[in-house]
């Protein structure tokens, strides 16, 4: 997803070790107010965050989650003072 060059979120993420690709997350500039959510395919929050550059490492409570699709919210509001909330969904590929 890519609003107005200024938010990047990728849509699959590859979290085994292999330093490509194993963090979630969110590049954006020009965005004063930030927060991340993701949730599994029963909806529960599994991963919260409210920093740009804090990135989800593909794990839910210390355990690795399963390859899956995991849909996620982004709520923000931009340098005008946009409010915007945006969904989508991201692969976990192991």
């Amino acid at each position: 997803v890519v609003l107005d060059g200024t938010l990047y979120v990728p849509n699959s993420f590859t979290p085994n070790g292999d330093g490509r690709n194993d963090l979630f997350g969110a590049i954006a500039t020009e965005i004063d107010e930030f927060r991340l959510l993701v949730f599994n395919r029963w909806g529960e929050e599994i991963y919260r965050t409210e920093k740009l550059g804090e990135w989800w490492d593909g794990t839910y409570l210390g355990t690795q989650s399963p390859i899956d699709t995991y849909v996620w919210r982004i709520d923000l509001v931009e340098g005008s003072g946009e409010k915007r909330t945006l969904f989508g969904h991201v692969n976990l590929i192991r």
